[in-house]
């Protein structure tokens, strides 16, 4: 997938010298609101899960909800202040 990035580039300026590859990057669905079907959330989970971790201690626990249900408003509330702020900036 390729995606011009005229408009991005000159929307972001770093203040140091950085490669224009990270600069530039970008994400399809991180905007789009689009979601996840519960094979494809359990395929990441399942690959976190094999993650190397310190003495193969293997110490996570997730915590998920899907948007526009009880458990999305529970997990939600849960958030500190401040990334509540910054994720109700999202939804706008």
């Amino acid at each position: 997938m390729t995606k011009d990035t005229t408009e991005t580039t000159e929307r972001r300026q770093s203040t140091e010298k950085i490669n224009p590859l990270i600069l530039n990057r970008w994400s399809p669905r991180s905007m789009t609101g689009e979601e996840l079907d519960e094979d494809t959330i359990m395929s990441l989970f399942e690959a976190a899960r094999w993650a190397p971790s310190s003495y193969n201690n293997q110490p996570w626990r997730f915590i998920y909800a899907k948007r526009n249900t009880l458990h999305w408003d529970k997990l939600f509330n849960l958030l500190v202040e401040p990334k509540m702020i910054m994720r109700k900036l999202e939804l706008i």
